[in-house]
């Protein structure tokens, strides 16, 4: 791990890329790393700034910065300065479809392609946001849990609470015995939570945001104005720029809802080792809006702009045991491998 920029640092960072003097950004990045400061996440954190902010960038010039995030991502970097220079997205495409390419890097394409190609901003106007709705398995959550759960009920007194039981019944009731057998069956409660926010706004509509998060500063004008629309996040400050389901919101019976429901029950009946993001979250998702790009009416968010106004997660004491999925599986041996896979086979069809 290497050193971090210093306030002032940062400060000088920052005030380059405001006045968009990238060649100076270049040379300032450069001396940074001689000097042993981690440079290759920053371009990733200007980048997600500026999508935020909404700010008017030059990025054919933003690109001259590229060499920083390190060699591996180079291609990956200047594939999406160039989709954001030019408005389309044939760069990332044909990085995706380069079998010479790194696996990784080709899914990180297709995420980047999917942030692009729905990229949007927070809504004006529109209708509001039916309820808001959660998930914690147990009936009994930890503190930290019940206290984030009532940052939420502040903000929207009409949110939903269900356990592991409740949305079982939920399922049961909405889509019969099958369905809830499919829910019950599962082992963890991570991909149960996937599965059942999709059965939950298929059927009744609203925002979805995970437990272990609070809401942002602008969560009360988006639930007034966001419920003819589906919105999510994507994860612009990495390079791994995935759609998130972390925060979801659809109106009843939207057909991206519909459809996705129905590709993650598919990918359940033949798992193929998959992990749970790859079978369910955001990973799932993120491949199946680049099978479908551009099919759907659909808004993401760039990261810094869903943490500043809409859904902040938490760090929880949780995340540390087996409950996150991410523990869960490291210490099965389970790697992202399979899902890569795929989802790269897929895109080949």
């Amino acid at each position: 791990m290497g050193k971090t920029l210093n306030f002032n640092q940062r400060l000088r960072l920052d005030g380059f890329m405001a006045e968009g003097k990238f060649p100076r950004m270049d040379r300032f990045l450069t001396r940074m790393g001689e000097r042993g400061v981690e440079v290759a996440p920053l371009p990733w954190r200007l980048l997600d700034g500026a999508l935020s902010e909404g700010a008017e960038v030059d990025f054919a010039a933003m690109a001259q910065i590229a060499a920083h995030v390190g060699p591996e991502r180079v291609p990956l970097f200047a594939a999406v300065m160039a989709g954001l220079a030019v408005g389309n997205t044939e760069a990332l495409a044909d990085l995706a479809r380069d079998e010479d390419a790194a696996p990784l890097q080709r899914f990180e394409a297709m995420g980047w392609r999917v942030f692009l190609t729905h990229r949007a901003a927070l809504p004006k106007a529109g209708n509001p946001v039916a309820q808001v709705v959660q998930f914690w398995d147990s009936s009994t959550p930890p503190a930290e849990i019940t206290s984030a759960r009532a940052s939420w009920q502040a903000v929207n007194p009409a949110q939903l609470w269900f356990d592991d039981a409740g949305a079982e019944a939920f399922i049961r009731e909405a889509f019969g015995a099958e369905a809830a057998k499919t829910y019950a069956d599962l082992w963890h409660p991570a991909i149960k939570s996937d599965l059942f926010r999709l059965y939950f706004l298929a059927a009744q509509g609203g925002t979805y945001a995970d437990a272990d998060s609070r809401p942002g500063a602008g969560i009360d004008g988006f639930l007034a104005t966001a419920g003819s629309g589906v919105w999510a996040g994507s994860t612009t400050g990495l390079p791994n720029c995935v759609a998130q389901n972390g925060f979801l919101s659809a109106p009843a019976g939207h057909p991206f809802i519909l459809d996705f429901l129905d590709h993650v029950l598919a990918n359940l009946r033949n798992p193929q080792g998959r992990g749970i993001s790859w079978l369910a979250g955001p990973a799932a998702m993120t491949g199946f809006l680049h099978q479908h790009l551009g099919d759907y009416d659909l808004g993401l968010l760039p990261s810094g702009l869903m943490k500043a106004q809409l859904f902040r997660q938490i760090k929880a004491a949780y995340k540390h045991t087996e409950q996150n999925w991410r523990v869960y599986e490291h210490r099965r041996g389970l790697t992202r491998e399979p899902g890569l896979r795929v989802t790269l086979e897929a895109l080949a069809r």
